[in-house]
């Protein structure tokens, strides 16, 4: 009679490698691209990888490479946190060099060294990258066949310089993604550039200075593939607002989906003006999401100003919603159906404001809490579950689901 242990020692390569994809399987952990919109990934669960030493070791135990199944190879790499320290120790090039020549099919790398890791006494035990260690680390990788592989590129809040933007943009040519926080691009008095041939499917359009050719803007440097793109509100302010204002002219024609990062910056003036440059740049515009901080004046429910083709609103509310508040994050789902009631009666008085949306969709999870929360309120409760939705549009949770749907039977149980 065979043993466990007997079938265990005995099972195919082939199988345990569909045991393993299955045990670790995270939704999403590999798309390399912005992909829908509206089918947005949840955060990315970070390996934690805190040190040189934790470098060093990662490297070690990725030796095996040599000798194991080909089939097994690491796509996706996260570097989230690293260790403060009064003694300010670079990361060392050798190491960083070792490890991504481990890293042969590389196709997702994620750097995001925030600082929001503190002890039991409430001090911060991580810091940023300093640029000089982004340069290392992207120097690295650009030594390696990596580079090669590379599909999806995201960095912030550490800096990196609009050179190692170009670098990786010109270098990795088959990085489809690349995301750059706007406070973490390092100015310089060099442009970022799009090289015209880029396989990019999703950009982060940050930088007041960008360009796409070596000379000028031309309807020939269009990048056809380039349909979603990320905008900064803050960088349509006064004075900063030429490089983007160019791109759109040039690559408007191209996109379908558009980001509005308002966080920090809460100008109405600017966002309306923003709208208008999206509707007289962006023909093919179907799918727009604004980012927002919970505690913004000034919402993103401008449907006067719309461009006509867009079919998809999608709204994001950064940090929680109400996370300091004396209900914490439980009011969020209230909040956000109190502002798209009041958004949805001031309409009323403006016939055809919504002439083409189709779905309304809330990024952010509606959470037990927040339910229970919302559940508590009979009377809240009935408001939301009529909202003075037009007829052709759908209100939808962050999985698809019909808000109101929802909201409706939960009044009748």
């Amino acid at each position: 009679m065979r043993t466990l242990s007997d079938v265990l020692q005995r099972t195919p390569p082939e199988i345990w490698l569909t045991i393993f994809e299955q045990a670790t399987f995270v939704p999403h952990a590999f798309e390399t691209d912005g992909g829908d919109p509206f089918d947005i990934p949840a955060r990315p669960h970070p390996s934690m990888i805190r040190d040189d030493d934790s470098l060093q070791s990662l490297d070690n135990a990725l030796g095996w490479h040599s000798t194991a199944s080909r089939k097994l190879r690491v796509r996706r790499l996260d570097l989230f946190r690293w260790p403060y320290s009064d003694d300010y120790a670079p990361l060392a090039p050798d190491t960083l060099i070792h490890l991504f020549r481990q890293l042969p099919h590389l196709e997702i790398l994620y750097v995001a060294t925030y600082r929001i890791h503190t002890d039991a006494n409430g001090c911060d035990l991580t810091r940023y990258l300093h640029s000089d260690e982004v340069d290392s680390l992207i120097d690295a990788l650009l030594a390696t066949p990596a580079c090669t592989t590379l599909r999806k590129c995201v960095f912030g809040p550490s800096t990196i310089s609009a050179r190692q933007c170009n670098n990786l943009l010109s270098r990795c040519m088959q990085l489809s993604c690349m995301f750059v926080h706007s406070y973490a691009l390092l100015h310089s008095c060099e442009e970022q550039r799009i090289p015209p041939l880029s396989p990019l499917t999703c950009m982060s359009i940050e930088c007041s200075d960008m360009d796409m050719a070596d000379e000028a803007w031309n309807q020939k440097l269009l990048v056809p593939s380039l349909r979603h793109v990320h905008i900064r509100l803050l960088m349509l302010a006064d004075g900063h607002g030429a490089g983007t204002v160019a791109f759109l002219r040039v690559q408007g024609v191209c996109l379908r989906t558009v980001q509005i990062d308002m966080c920090g910056y809460t100008s109405r003036h600017r966002l309306q003006f923003c709208l208008r440059l999206l509707a007289e740049h962006c023909p093919n515009l179907v799918h727009l999401i604004f980012i927002y901080y919970h505690r913004s004046t000034v919402l993103p429910f401008e449907f006067t100003f719309f461009p006509p083709t867009v079919t998809h609103l999608g709204v994001y509310i950064q940090d929680g919603m109400y996370s300091q508040d004396d209900h914490g994050p439980r009011r969020g789902l209230c909040a956000y159906l109190g502002h798209l009631h009041a958004a949805f009666e001031h309409q009323d008085t403006m016939p055809g404001a919504v002439p083409r949306l189709g779905v309304i969709r809330r990024l952010n999870t509606s959470t037990k809490e927040e339910w229970d929360y919302l559940l508590r309120d009979g009377e809240l409760l009935a408001r939301y579950a009529a909202l003075p939705m037009p007829p052709h549009c759908r209100l939808e949770d962050a999985e698809g689901r019909d808000l109101m749907s929802l909201l409706r039977s939960s009044m009748s149980s």
